[in-house]
């Protein structure tokens, strides 16, 4: 957001000092060429205003860079579009040789500037793994090495549904979430949960250690508070229980 912000700034002054210089008539511009970018300078508000009022109204996550991504383009477009007409006129206050070394120089800055964070992301990447579930987190699970060479004999649920399938090709439930999905709607899963449990007598709870879904799922004490649950195996990252259709008192 602060790139955007600051983006935004350089290209307000930039257009201030182009309609300085057009208004003193100065320079002869080709004002058709204005014209081409009515699609890009829509694009931007509307694509926006969509944005906020799509996360105001939907139960999305927050608005970050992958929801603003299709910004980005328009506005580089749009800067070096700014960046051109200036140098176009710029000669009126400034010699052609300072405009084009000073356009120059901040052009490597510009290109420069994103090479500290990526050389950071190499490292952490070299130290810590390409990111997600190939990350050494889960790489080295011992909860996960622990699944992928037993079998539990019955329905199993799990906080972390996507990671058990991708690292051990086995497919769990996922265990019972408070409400919906970035939303304050209770959800029904703990009563199907229950009736699982009904049906088959006891299930596996497959939870791994972590903070991000506290708020969204319900954890291994709200289980241990309301039913009976029989630990199978506990690894330095998690651990697995049996759960029983008796509840505790």
């Amino acid at each position: 957001m602060l790139r955007i912000a600051l983006a935004g700034l350089l290209l307000i002054g930039l257009t201030r000092v182009i309609v300085f210089i057009v208004r003193r008539n100065t320079i002869a511009l080709r004002r058709t060429r204005y014209g081409l970018l009515m699609p890009i300078l829509l694009f931007i508000p509307v694509y926006l205003a969509f944005l906020i009022t799509s996360v105001s109204l939907t139960a999305l996550s927050p608005i970050d860079n992958r929801y603003l991504a299709p910004v980005y383009v328009p506005i580089i477009f749009l800067m070096i579009f700014v960046f051109n007409e200036i140098k176009q006129v710029s000669h009126v206050f400034f010699g052609r040789q300072a405009v084009t070394v000073a356009l120059l120089f901040g052009l490597v800055l510009w290109l420069i500037y994103p090479v500290g964070g990526t050389i950071k992301l190499m490292r952490w990447y070299l130290t810590y793994g390409a990111g997600g579930f190939h990350s050494t987190q889960w790489v080295d699970s011992e909860l996960i090495a622990y699944l992928k060479n037993h079998t539990l004999p019955g329905i199993g649920y799990t906080n972390e549904v996507e990671a058990v399938y991708v690292l051990t090709q086995r497919i769990f439930k996922g265990s019972p979430r408070k409400y919906r999905y970035e939303s304050s709607t209770p959800t029904d899963d703990l009563l199907r949960f229950e009736q699982d449990l009904r049906k088959h007598g006891y299930v596996y709870l497959i939870m791994f250690d972590g903070y991000w879904w506290r708020d969204y799922l319900y954890d291994s004490e709200f289980f241990k508070s309301k039913y009976a649950l029989d630990e199978v195996v506990t690894r330095q990252d998690g651990a697995i229980y049996r759960v029983e259709l008796q509840t505790s008192d």
